[in-house]
């Protein structure tokens, strides 16, 4: 505690707590969606067959559900190091799966896509990884203090700090954010390609979890663009 003085245990304080209620108001958000969506969920997923298929949207979708009814316990004080620590490290954990799931995803779009190239799939995943490997590199370094009553209201409450500099901080964020986007953006690329009219009917006939993908992205085209890339043959959406 001597390290800090009153006024930065204050103002890590205020930003934890602004912290807190936007994580909230995001769960709030998170839970509407899945109220809206159960009843599709009910009948699209549940009842359909393909295990694997079937588990791997259970996983992506509920890791989110479990981290967001997590995140709601950032509301409790945390006022012993142990409990601070074990908080802090679960929530990371399950945002850490979030992130290696929506990789794994990526992969598996890439790969039913492009024609299996293995290249491209290493690719998007490795990308998608970063983050992951950032945010470990982040909870390794990070320290949890707690303060004392009166300086968070009437309690003591848990609060963090890194032994990370800013400089090394902002770089870890700037390599986290662009391989995010990076790994995006190579997902987009190969499936705008595999749109064109000569890829397109051949994808959709040999692979069906293409013609799913493919059909999402067709979806949110604009009429012109379909009109420009509208499959050839025989094949319809439908």
């Amino acid at each position: 505690m001597a390290a800090f003085s009153n006024a930065n245990i204050t103002e890590l304080i205020t930003i934890d707590t602004v912290t807190m209620y936007t994580q909230q108001a995001a769960n709030c958000l998170v839970f509407y969606e899945y109220a809206i969506t159960l009843s599709d969920e009910v009948a699209l997923v549940w009842g359909s067959g393909g295990w694997v298929s079937k588990w791997l949207f259970i996983w992506n979708r509920y890791s989110i559900l479990v981290y967001a009814l997590f995140a709601i316990l950032d509301v409790l004080p945390w006022n012993t190091i142990p409990s601070c620590v074990a908080y802090y490290v679960v929530s990371t954990l399950l945002g850490l799966i979030s992130l290696v799931l929506w990789a794994v995803f990526s992969g598996i779009r890439v790969y039913a896509i492009s024609g299996r190239r293995w290249n491209l799939v290493c690719l998007a995943v490795i990308l998608g990884l970063v983050p992951v490997a950032t945010n470990v590199y982040n909870l390794v370094q990070m320290r949890y203090t707690i303060s004392e009553p009166g300086q968070n209201g009437d309690t003591a409450a848990c609060y963090t700090t890194s032994l990370l500099s800013a400089t090394t901080f902002n770089i870890l964020i700037v390599i986290d954010r662009t391989c995010s986007i990076a790994s995006d953006v190579l997902v987009l690329a190969i499936t705008w390609i595999a749109l064109k009219p000569a890829r397109l009917g051949r994808l959709i006939g040999t692979h069906a979890l293409a013609g799913i993908l493919l059909r999402d992205v067709w979806s949110m085209l604009p009429p012109h663009a379909r009109r420009h890339n509208s499959p050839s043959g025989p094949f319809r959406w439908s």
